[in-house]
């Protein structure tokens, strides 16, 4: 489990889609004018998002290397 957080966290797309989530939840602060202010639907909605997107990175570097592997044995 360790191995697999180290490789995420090495992970340009990771850091990429991490560095969008901030940027998003900053804009949503921006547009509220203040954080009480903030409509917590949209910053969920992100956070839906970012999540799905590094489930997304995972299974195609998953499945990168299981196609990978097979090649490599041909």
């Amino acid at each position: 489990m360790l191995e697999k957080i180290k490789a995420l966290a090495g992970s340009l797309r990771f850091w990429i889609v991490t560095l969008t989530l901030i940027i998003s939840e900053l804009q949503l602060v921006d547009a509220a004018g203040s954080i009480s202010s903030i409509n917590f639907a949209d910053a969920f909605d992100y956070v839906k998002i970012y999540l799905i997107a590094i489930a997304t990175i995972g299974t195609m570097d998953k499945a990168s290397i299981a196609i990978g592997s097979a090649i490599a044995k041909k």
